[in-house]
């Protein structure tokens, strides 16, 4: 194998990890948003109609909760590789 070739598979290892970044990046940016905007509005859905106002903060919390769970989740099946 010649020099030019080994620099070129480098370089490609290289965009390929770059590319795997990028992309838990944006999977835990959109694994997080989801949890928590599925939990706010299903309670402040599950507030109006029930009217129980306290419905709200409580889902809004368990959805921050959950976005974490599954930021963890994902960082660890990551990191396991």
């Amino acid at each position: 194998m010649t020099a030019s070739q080994e620099r070129k598979e480098k370089r490609q290892r290289e965009n390929r990890q770059v590319v795997r970044t990028f992309a838990l990046v944006l999977q835990l940016g959109i694994t997080m948003l989801t949890c928590i905007f599925l939990c706010l509005f299903l309670g402040r859905f599950l507030a109006d109609r029930l009217g129980i106002p306290a419905l709200f903060p409580i889902l809004l919390v368990l959805g921050i909760l959950a976005g974490f769970r599954s930021v963890w989740k994902l960082v660890k099946r990551y990191t396991r590789k």
